[in-house]
């Protein structure tokens, strides 16, 4: 059985980055969730129709759009974030990232 992928970073320059590595479509978030009129067309109503969701550049998500993407992610669905614990910009929509994260066991390639 084949896993259906989305490959997903906040900026174009990011998701083209990571298109380009993984070889693969990578989209915007906003492009992801399809904004639309004001509000994203995929959403708890209508969410993502994948079995594995990877999120790059996890770190210059802010506290809305993460709250948006979480809730568009069906509960059969895993989420995979990458990002760099010593880029989180020291603001308070970064800290819940580091709550999140940081009691994680991260991996770490040099």
């Amino acid at each position: 059985m084949r896993k259906s992928v989305l490959l997903t970073a906040p900026t174009g320059r990011a998701s083209q980055r990571m298109g380009e590595v993984i070889r693969r479509e990578a989209k915007t978030v906003h492009r992801l969730l399809e904004w639309k009129g004001g509000e994203f067309q995929i959403n708890p109503e209508s969410p993502l129709k994948t079995d594995f969701l990877i999120v790059d550049e996890c770190s210059m998500l802010d506290i809305s759009l993460t709250v948006f993407l979480l809730k568009a992610v069906p509960s059969y669905c895993q989420v995979l974030f990458i990002g760099d614990p010593d880029q989180l910009r020291q603001s308070v929509q970064a800290m819940y990232l580091k709550i999140l994260f940081l009691p994680l066991l991260f991996l770490v390639f040099d």
